[in-house]
């Protein structure tokens, strides 16, 4: 049995009833005029492919020869798929919004630990001749950006292309070689050499008390550091019930709007989610006078880098400037915290940024794993994430991709996360919250549109 890599075991142990560690994704096709049984024909063909492929395969067990019962990949020999490719039939007359709260309870439940980490839903009757597949699979087998990558694969560049292999079928999804490590192994010898570790561990010591007294300093040029975030009514105890929410936006808009002041679309992104936030809890008496802190998951894969499983990422909290009113104010804030964060991460280098990533992961899943429920001990307010998918169209046996929405895991403690997929000139932002915490995610969906107008008037 393969052992599971340190960072998706941590997602792992995370994982409780209330903060589920599984993404999803929701793609929208459109049907061609002349098949319109698509939906069937994929559905019959899925489940013909029934040669599951390595991770998804996998189950994790307990292992019985650790002190600490840790559990590791198992290899099943078959996967039952009609336990994992499903169909659904919206009820007729259904629109976008019915389309959503079908989806919702699908995501809202945690994945079975018994079968393999992972399912698949195709929705029929969502309407404008359009489909939709929802996917989610759980977070200890890819991150954001190599699912992304990886599900891509199954998408052609024709439209006369007849369906490509399901990613569960697919090969190359686990490297050949190198495969994980024992445990011991990884704690001592994670992204190099003992020499590398040594160094890595030393940097982010000593990154950490510069970084601090800069923050102390000049809290509106440098990056926040995590766990340093104001009480926000976005954190406590999460229910284990998701809302979902999109917005549809031209990417055009967010890169000419950061062009016009130097920054990146993620700066953008960052900018109109603090905007959005801020009018949401303005309109509520709550926003805290101290800015709000976004967690930014940030890969460590190179560009050429084929897609495979596991987790290759770390994170930075960048501030989202929610103290600040003025759309070209907060820009200019944000774009000066992210430059600081990133420059901190070039500067840990590879081995010290995997080794942020870790403690800071590994901070919330010792509060699991010790059975410890501490809320407020969260490294940020909320997690914004910026998926990059393919730029020009893609095509499901004929079917074009209308669009493709994030909906990321919520850590524990953190009741909203936004996640931005730019995809064929579109930047599609998915939300998603626990409606414990936000209480009404179609307004904050609202202002998000707002922010973007705001921003493009300041410009």
């Amino acid at each position: 049995m393969p052992a599971i890599p340190l960072l998706d075991l941590g997602f792992l142990q995370t994982e409780t009833d209330q903060a589920h560690m599984h993404f999803g994704g929701l793609l929208l096709f459109e049907k061609p005029a002349d098949l319109p049984d698509v939906v069937e024909r994929l559905h019959t063909h899925w489940l013909t492919c029934d040669r599951v492929q390595p991770p998804f395969n996998y189950v994790p067990v307990r292992d019985e020869r650790s002190a600490y019962l840790l559990p590791r990949w198992s290899e099943l020999d078959q996967v039952p798929l009609a336990e994992h490719v499903h169909r659904l039939e919206l009820p007729p007359g259904s629109d976008r919004a019915a389309l959503l709260r079908a989806v919702e309870p699908l995501h809202s439940a945690r994945l079975d630990r018994g079968r393999p980490l992972w399912q698949v839903w195709l929705i029929d009757g969502v309407p404008g001749q359009t489909f939709a597949v929802y996917v989610k699979v759980h977070h200890a087998i890819f991150d954001g950006h190599g699912g992304l990558r990886f599900f891509a694969r199954m998408l052609a560049e024709d439209p006369a292309t007849a369906p490509l292999t399901p990613f569960w079928a697919a090969r190359g999804a686990v490297p050949q070689s190198g495969q994980p490590q024992a445990l011991l192994d990884q704690v001592l010898g994670l992204a190099g050499s003992w020499r590398d570790q040594a160094t890595g561990l030393a940097r982010n010591a000593l990154e950490a008390q510069r970084h601090l007294l800069r923050w102390l300093q000049d809290p509106s040029h440098v990056a926040p550091p995590a766990f340093s975030e104001p009480e926000c009514l976005l954190n406590g105890r999460l229910s284990g019930q998701r809302r979902l929410a999109h917005v549809h936006l031209p990417l055009a808009d967010l890169a000419r709007a950061g062009a016009a002041a130097g920054a990146s679309v993620n700066d953008v992104l960052l900018c109109i989610t603090g905007g959005a936030v801020r009018r949401y809890l303005k309109q509520r008496g709550a926003l805290p006078r101290r800015s709000l802190t976004a967690l930014v998951p940030v890969s460590l894969r190179p560009h050429d880098d084929p897609p495979h499983a596991g987790n290759r990422l770390t994170f930075v909290p960048v501030t989202l400037a929610t103290d600040i009113a003025s759309e070209h104010d907060r820009l200019n804030v944000i774009r000066a915290s992210a430059a600081d964060a990133k420059a901190r991460l070039r500067g840990l280098g590879e081995v010290a940024a995997t080794q942020y990533g870790l403690l800071v992961n590994g901070l919330v899943a010792l509060t699991q794993t010790a059975g410890l429920r501490l809320y407020g001990a969260t490294p940020a307010n909320l997690v914004v994430t910026n998926l990059s998918g393919p730029d020009q169209p893609r095509y499901l046996g004929g079917a074009r991709l209308q669009q493709v929405y994030a909906h990321a895991p919520m850590a524990n403690g953190v009741g909203l996360n936004v996640a931005l997929v730019s995809y064929a000139g579109s930047a599609c932002l998915g939300l998603t919250a626990d409606p414990d915490l936000v209480d009404d995610l179609d307004e904050l969906a609202r202002w998000f549109e707002v922010a973007v107008g705001a921003l493009a008037h300041d410009h």
